[in-house]
């Protein structure tokens, strides 16, 4: 599967349940999540401590797909990765469906 690697900073506006994503912006635009496909708990080692970050596979209203992840220890939302599909790449590989 091709994807866009963005890593790139979102503010998120409010969460879903189990606080999973449910609105975020970014680069200056709302995205409203639809559905969460996949949410997963990564623990690895960096610099002789345990970060913990949480990973979520989401599709929103417009039907862009991509991976966020929320860093537990510096309370910080990234997109890290769009995916193909319904709606595809927007605004970092202009795809759309």
């Amino acid at each position: 599967m091709i994807s866009l690697i963005c890593n790139e900073e979102i503010r998120m506006r409010r969460l879903g349940p189990g606080r999973a994503p449910g609105e975020f912006y970014w680069r200056g635009r709302s995205h409203r999540v639809s559905a969460t496909e996949e949410g997963r708990s990564v623990v690895r080692r960096q610099w002789g401590s345990l970060l913990r970050t949480q990973l979520y596979r989401v599709r929103t209203t417009t039907g862009m797909r991509c991976w966020l992840s929320f860093d537990e220890i510096r309370r910080l939302w990234r997109l890290e990765r769009l995916l193909p599909g319904l709606g595809g790449f927007d605004e970092c590989g202009n795809a759309l469906v």
